[in-house]
């Protein structure tokens, strides 16, 4: 069976075996694909398994690569040939590529891959030095090898279909990160279901429309795919997963007074994906009253890539921080998805990553570098986790001031525990009289959070109340307690202009300071 006679979609479907070098038309990369993100570990382990086998088998056994999974857009390349976008396989076969290219010379005419993401330039950077390191132009046995991979290939012509499929396929084994599946689903879901019949096909201008919101929000998402924090814990090479899980997921999640849940994989795509309401117009969303809106009720995508709010056409092109969304509000799918997952992406880099430039922002940063980040991890994540909550709400607006209150209660937490657990910053949150993610979000006023915090009969753990937590001074030895007392004591006292950290002099001075 030729190439060009796959696939053939009479049965819905079109499955065959193919080897390396027969591979079926131009396989290319939708918007829906996470960047490359094979490292040279797992490029050196396909080398090492592909010469075991040629050294046990030789080249004429086929090497057996697992499924392809594509999907048929209705689309041609420039030469009339149908386009094949790699639902599942890119990561193989863009190793598999630079291993050709090694050997032969070039890239594989079927494997037409184009990446945007940094992280894929990177990666394929890396990975390529190491097949390079590893491999000569000249190794013809390892050639016939590769010529002979064989891949089950699995051809889909609708696209939910595909990814049903695809997320079928990624329920077991090692499955994708819930961002990677969140991504997927909310590209899919751009679309106009007010408009849309069903079963009928649309037309171009609605088909351009659709590519041209979809490419709009995978670039906002690949703004995630960059290097995390790295003095932090739970810092990974992608942003992404660290936003939903300790952010957005824990700002939506944490409330009441009821014993808290930690985040889970199928937590975050019920929240954020199967909780999500479905939107009418693909180019637009709907707003929520909000810090940065009173006014309007709908943001508009418009054909240049510009974002306007429907209340007197405001213009919001530039700095997606200044969105006018709010933390917990509802998730719509599609467009609005992505544009809230920008601005907090933006906001938690301009409060805990990006060089700060207001002052408001530098002096918070000098705070949480010398003070915050020596608590305990937990604890640290749950300053910043407040302090967003507490930026969404009311800006720089005594921000300072409040991160301060917030770290003199998280410490006499910090205090009162020999060892600090995962459970230890959630059972603050279930144990004191409100939980204090629910106090900032209905605040109206910085002062009632701040007012909040410091009232002497708050509980901060051991049955202990805020009044008596400071009570005691320095714990005594060397210890991670002792260390952290110093760097408060060190902040506060000895550079600030605090006299003691005891709670009425602390609390005084702190409200008398603008």
């Amino acid at each position: 069976m030729t190439a060009q006679a796959f696939p053939d979609f009479r049965e819905g479907t079109d499955i065959r075996a193919f080897c390396f070098r027969e591979l079926p038309g131009q396989l290319c990369l939708d918007n829906y694909q996470r960047p490359y993100v094979w490292d040279a570990d797992k490029a050196d382990q396909l080398l090492q398994d592909l010469r075991a086998h040629q050294n046990a088998y030789g080249a004429d056994v086929p090497y057996y690569m697992g499924t392809l999974l594509l999907h048929q857009p209705d689309k041609e390349d420039g030469e009339g040939r149908r386009i094949l976008n790699v639902i599942d396989g890119q990561q193989r076969l863009t190793t598999l590529a630079l291993l050709h290219r090694a050997i032969c010379g070039d890239l594989p005419r079927s494997i037409q891959f184009q990446f945007r993401s940094t992280v894929s330039h990177r990666h394929i950077r890396e990975v390529d030095k190491v097949i390079r390191d590893s491999v000569g132009s000249d190794d013809n046995e390892l050639q016939k090898v590769l010529d002979g991979l064989t891949f089950t290939v699995l051809a889909v012509d609708q696209e939910d279909l595909a990814f049903t499929f695809f997320d079928t396929q990624n329920s077991r084994g090692v499955p994708l990160a819930p961002t990677d599946l969140l991504k997927a689903f909310h590209l899919r879901a751009i679309e106009d279901r007010k408009s849309a019949r069903p079963g009928s096909t649309p037309d171009q201008d609605y088909v351009a429309r659709r590519e041209r919101i979809q490419k709009f929000c995978a670039r906002r998402w690949e703004g995630l795919q960059i290097p995390a924090e790295r003095n932090t814990p739970e810092g990974s090479e992608d942003f992404a997963p660290e936003l939903f899980h300790y952010y957005l997921w824990r700002a939506r999640n944490w409330r009441g007074q009821q014993t808290l849940m930690q985040e889970s994989r199928g937590q975050i795509l019920e929240s954020f994906q199967k909780r999500a309401v479905p939107s009418e117009r693909m180019e637009s969303v709907p707003l929520y009253p909000a810090l940065g809106n009173r006014l309007a009720q709908r943001l508009t995508l418009d054909s240049s890539g510009d974002i306007r709010m429907a209340a007197g056409e405001l213009k919001l092109t530039g700095n997606p921080a200044e969105l006018p969304f709010s933390l917990r509000q509802p998730i719509h799918e599609g467009l609005g998805f992505f544009l809230y997952t920008a601005r907090y992406a933006a906001l938690t880099r301009r409060l805990f990553r990006d060089t700060p430039e207001p002052e408001g922002l530098v002096k918070y940063r000098q705070f949480l570098n010398q003070v915050a980040s020596w608590n305990s991890p937990y604890l640290y994540q749950l300053h910043r986790l407040a302090v967003l909550m507490y930026y969404d709400q009311f800006g720089q607006d005594r921000l300072l001031q409040y991160a301060w209150a917030l770290e003199y209660v998280l410490g006499a937490v910090r205090l009162s525990k020999q060892r600090v657990f995962q459970r230890s910053a959630m059972k603050y949150l279930e144990e004191a009289r409100l939980n204090l993610l629910d106090v900032i979000a209905g605040a109206y006023r910085p002062e009632e959070v701040i007012d909040f915090l410091l009232r002497p009969e708050h509980r901060v753990g051991n049955g202990r109340q805020l009044k008596d937590a400071y009570a005691n001074g320095r714990p005594d030895g060397k210890g991670v307690q002792g260390l952290y007392y110093d760097q408060l004591q060190w902040y506060f006292v000895e550079h600030g202009t605090f006299q003691d950290l005891g709670y009425d002099h602390f609390n005084r001075r702190l409200r008398e300071t603008s």
